[in-house]
This record gives C-alpha cells, structure tokens and sequence, in this order.
C-alpha cells in the first residue's frame, strides 16, 4: 500500500505546487515512509511510500526513465515477478532484486497499453509517457487497490482516495444524488460511481487513458465463462486447488515487514492462517514476526468464536491476540471517532478499528483477511433447491438447520421458502405467484417518485455496466456475488480505506487471480456437494486445518451484534437519527417509508437480511451528513 496523485492541466498551464502537496499531505497515512513529487510543467506527480517488500526497502519513486521520457508512480505488488523477469529483462541475474515498480515501467515499455493484461497482483498506477502525451491509469482486475479520478475544466487528476482529490481546491464536493437514490433502491448503476458528483472510482480490471482531448477506460480482464477444468477424481481437483491457494499465501507473505492475520474461525480465516504457518515451517521462516487478531464478544454468544479460534493457535502454535469488542459496540455507534474522510461509515468499520489500532501499536504493516472467501462458492440456496429435487432431505436440514441456529429463523420457513417452494414445478409456482401476486418491491418506496427521474437514477440504470452472463446461473450467481454490488466498490474500497487509515496494506488471498479463474472453471459438485460448500476447497485442506474447523459446516454471524446495538441498546438513537434524515432533506428519500423499514426491522429482527438493510441505511445517513455538513438545510 501506497499512496499516489497525478495532476494533468492538459490546457499546458503549469501545475500548482501547493495543489498537489495537498494531495499528498491528505495521503500521509498511506506513505508513512516518504513522499516525492515530480513537476514536469502542465503535469505534476506523487508517491507516498510504505516501503513493505524487500524490494521497495530502498526504492524511490515516481520512477523515471528519462531516455524513454516515461514516469511512474505505482502501488501494489506484483506476484508474477519471475515470469516477468524471464519475459522482460532476459533473466538478468544482475537485476534479481528488481523492484516490482521497476518491473511494471519495463512491462509498459514492452507492451504499452497492453501491460495490465500481463501483471497479477494487487496494484493501481499511473504512467506519464511524454513522447505520446498520454497518461495510463490501471487497476488490477480484482480491486485490490483503490484509484479514484476527476475532471476539473482542462485538468485530470487522480489519486488512492477520495479525500485527496477533494483536497484539489477547485473542486467541489457536491453529493451525488443519483447514487443516493440508486443506493436506496438497491439498483446498482455503474461500478465507477461515487456519493461525490464529478469523482469517478476506476473500476477493478480497468484502464483509463488520458490524452489532451479525451479519457477513455476499457476493461482488459474478465472471467472466461467457457474454460472448464475436468479431472478424473476429487484428490485431482483438491490437489490442483491447494497447489494455487499456497501460491497465493506465499506471494502475500512476502515481507520485510510483521505480517498480522484476522483469525475468525471460520473457514477462510483459519485457512490463511494455517497455510501460512505451514509455508514459514517449510522455508524456514522466523521473520518477520506474524501473529493473529481475533473479535471476541462476552455477552454475544453466537458472535464469539473463541472456541474455533483456539483451536486453530494451538494446532498451529501462533501467538493469537484477542480483542473482546462488546465495548467497542456502545462506545463507536454513531460518532464521529472512528468516522473517516471519504469513508462509507459501517458499524464493522467501528469495531475494527480499535483492533487496527492494536495492530498498529505492534509494529504489523500488514493484514491478511479472509474476504472473497465464500464468494467463491457461490450462494447455498440454489443448491438446496438442487437437493430437494434430488431427495436429499437430510442433507438440506442438515444445511438449513446450521442456518437457522445463526439467524433465528424457524427451520421450517427455511425449508419452505428455500427448498420447497422454488422446488414446485413452473406450472405450479406459476400458479401461486398468479394467487399471491407479488407486492412492489419495498426498496424502490425508498425513494420519492419525482426523484427517480430528477437524480437521474433512471437514465443511468439504462446504461448500466454490463455483467457477464454463464450458462450455468449458479455460476452467474458467483459473478454476481465477487464482482457486483456494493460489495466490491462502495464497501470494498471503504474497508481497505478504513484499514490503510492505520498505515497498514491490507492483503486478500482469496481474491488471488489465478484462484478466482480456477474456481469458477470448476464442476459445480467441487463446489457444493451434499449440504457441503466448497467441496474441493475442504479437500484440499486435510492435513493443514483442525478437523473441527475443516468440517464445520456453519461460521460465526456478526448479525447478532446489528441487532443488539441497532434494535437494542442504542434503537433509540437510531430512530432518532431517521427522524428528519439528510438523505430525504435533499429531495431523494421517502422519509416515512425509510422509517417503516427501521420500525419494522426493530420490532422483528429476525428477518433475514433486515439488520444488513438497516446497518446501510445509517451508513448513507452518516455518509451524506458528511458531505453536506451536519447543519445543512
């Protein structure tokens, strides 16, 4: 994690100095280790550095080649860097220490335009080419590493965050209405929105050029929905699968900096965490120190996975440090403590970050975290269809009945709502739907009818991005899941904002290029077998996880903890906080219909998915509040 800005007057007025040191200086926590600027007349570029591989130790940049008349300015970390090395500079021994900013400018020089194609890892950059007078922005194809843009009149710029180009003075920091509305009704209108007019987030797997006349992006990378991978046997599949899962922890473990691990207990977590104790065992590794964090809760029973945890610090002997965070609970909710610039305010946002704060007082600069995880997988509930349609009853039970211990949903709705009646046959279902029609969907009520067509929420629904399409839905259920939705963009980007907040990078195995490609190429029964999610997953797991852990079928659910602050302690405030909110202030939300769904959510939080609904609507109050001021009218 670094952090970079461009700024471009492509009218060739001279940049203003103070304009991008204000960028940088918003910036500081993400290069603790030095910031440098280069002006080049109307273009103007920075870095701030967190020097963590052993390559960037003494790296300085933007990087420079003069006789090519190309500058750089990177964050990230390549994971391909012998292919490349091979490819690039003709496996000079000489250059093995290569960094890898050194290592993209070669790949620009190489390929031009072309070279995001050939990179894997986490990384956002810009590249000045001044014989083409022609900037090139990337980011890699999972997302990893935020970039955000802007157009001011004649002038460009971009940086890490939000913040830093709200800082860029001439820009205004008007909300964006559309994406409100948008937000409220569930309706997803361009992965490159923002909550800020005119301020564009580079989408993941996307390029942007940037020459005086024009800025164009084009996606260069997405998954190919034909490729299939077919073995003889499960041991095949499970082989291949943990063969590229340790590729993927072993290029995150590259550090010359403390490595600090989530724990959770559940699947993805613990996986992490023992697959990197393995690899220090084989290579010999002492250093850097790499300990785990864990969230533990004492008066939320279902929310604490203590048990889980130990196991997996005693089957793999790691100092485990355990955060009890019930007080983070009442004493982060709602204020402005833990509450960042440009920072989709989450209540997980509050009760990580005094953990964040531990990790940081410790010396970690870096955190694995187990996200992407399930995605991978796809969503359970097809698969029980798939099930009940075979006369698996006793593995669909088995399933739902873990659900339902996690979210206090009666078993037998489970089975009804997703087992059962999707099971019936379209006639049949058919004619249900013809006796319940359906009611309007509640999301859309969010919104005041005039404000559908005045934020332009409607016209931009028209030309929304584009998904891609599987001829198996269960896969195009996964795509939707890993790629679509506010997961990926507004709330992706907010989580690696809230942790490089601290000064440390945060790093995603499970988002790993080539482990993505691999599993969406797989049959669905690798997947999802008999009540068992990622089948090939947990198979290629034996010998490296606890078996308690390995075969656990459910995991820890935070939603208890939504539920005990947002219909318990603090339920108060939180109608309070609805009772002339900014976002129907501005013309955009149904204020009554938005506190029926919290009234209602309060009365009965055992609705599937209310808690969740509840949680983003006060994060697009609190967010909206701080772009218009907590007295704005």
């Amino acid at each position: 994690m670094s952090g970079i800005a461009v700024i471009w007057n492509r009218d060739g007025a001279p940049v203003d100095r103070a304009h991008l040191m204000r960028m940088t200086d918003l910036l500081a926590h993400r290069g603790p280790d030095g910031v440098r600027h280069r002006f080049m007349g109307a273009l103007a570029i920075a870095h701030r550095a967190l020097n963590i591989t052993p390559e960037s130790v003494n790296e300085e940049q933007p990087l420079a080649d003069e006789a090519a008349g190309l500058c750089l300015t990177f964050d990230g970390r390549i994971d391909n860097r012998n292919d490349l090395k091979k490819t690039l500079l003709e496996g000079d021994p000489a250059r093995a220490g290569i960094s890898d900013a050194a290592l993209v400018l070669a790949a620009y020089r190489k390929w031009a335009d072309r070279c995001p194609e050939y990179l894997l890892g986490d990384f956002a950059f810009a590249i000045w080419d001044e014989r083409c007078k022609r900037l090139l922005c990337a980011r890699d194809p999972m997302g990893m590493r935020p970039l955000f843009y802007a157009t001011v009149g004649n002038t460009f710029l971009c940086a890490s965050e939000l913040r830093a180009l709200l800082g860029f003075l001439p820009l205004r920091s008007e909300p964006n209405l559309a994406m409100l509305a948008a937000r409220l009704m569930r309706e997803e209108v361009d992965f490159e929105d923002t909550f800020y007019k005119g301020v564009w987030r580079l989408a993941f797997a996307h390029r942007l050029t940037v020459t005086v006349d024009a800025v164009r992006r084009s996606r260069y990378w997405d998954i190919d929905p034909h490729r299939e991978v077919r073995y003889r046997s499960d041991d095949e599949y499970a082989e291949h699968f943990r063969e590229l899962f340790f590729d993927a922890m072993e290029c995150r473990l590259r550090s010359a900096a403390p490595i600090a691990s989530l724990l959770s207990g559940g699947l993805d977590s613990s996986s992490m965490v023992c697959a990197a104790q393995e690899i220090r065992r084989r290579h010999g590794i002492t250093q850097p120190k790499f300990e785990t964090f864990s969230m533990a809760f004492d008066r939320l029973a279902k929310c604490d996975e203590r048990p889980f945890i130990n196991q997996v610090a005693r089957h793999c002997g790691i100092t485990a440090n355990i955060h009890v965070a019930d007080p983070d609970l009442e004493a982060g909710f709602l204020t402005s403590r833990w509450r960042l610039p440009g920072l989709f305010y989450t209540l997980h946002a509050a009760v990580m970050s005094p953990i964040l704060v531990e990790m940081k007082a410790k010396g970690f600069r870096i955190l694995l975290d187990g996200n992407g995880g399930d995605e991978l997988a796809g969503f359970f509930f097809p698969h029980m269809v798939s099930l009940t349609r075979r006369g698996k009853w006793l593995s669909v039970l088995a399933f739902l009945r873990e659900f339902t211990l996690q979210y206090d949903i009666p078993l037998w709705k489970l089975v009804l709502d997703h087992a059962i009646r999707p099971s019936l046959p379209a006639p049949v279902r058919k004619f249900y739907r013809w006796m319940r029609p359906a009611k309007p969907a509640r999301d859309w009520t969010l919104v005041r009818p005039e404000a559908i067509e005045s934020s332009g929420v409607r016209e931009r629904m028209v030309r929304r991005s584009k998904i891609l399409e599987f001829d198996d839905p269960h896969k195009s259920q996964m795509y939707g899941a890993l790629f679509t939705g506010v997961a990926p963009t507004m709330l992706g980007d907010s989580y690696e904002l809230n942790v490089a907040h601290f000064g440390i990078e945060m790093r995603q195995p499970f988002h790993d290029r080539r482990l993505v490609e691999f599993s969406f190429a797989l049959p669905f029964d690798q997947l999802w077998r008999d009540g068992w999610s990622r089948f090939a997953f947990r198979n290629a797991m034996k010998g490296i996880l606890p078996e308690g852990v390995r075969l656990r079928r459910g995991k820890g659910m935070f939603v208890p903890m939504y539920d005990s602050v947002l219909a318990g302690s603090r339920a108060e405030e939180v109608r309070a906080l609805f009772h002339n909110p900014i976002i129907a202030q501005v013309g955009v939300g149904n204020p009554g219909a938005i506190r029926a769904v919290v009234d209602a959510y309060q009365r009965d939080p055992s609705v599937l998915g209310s808690a969740m609904r509840v949680s983003e609507l006060i994060g697009l109050e609190m967010t909206y509040r701080e772009i218009l001021g907590e007295d704005w009218r």
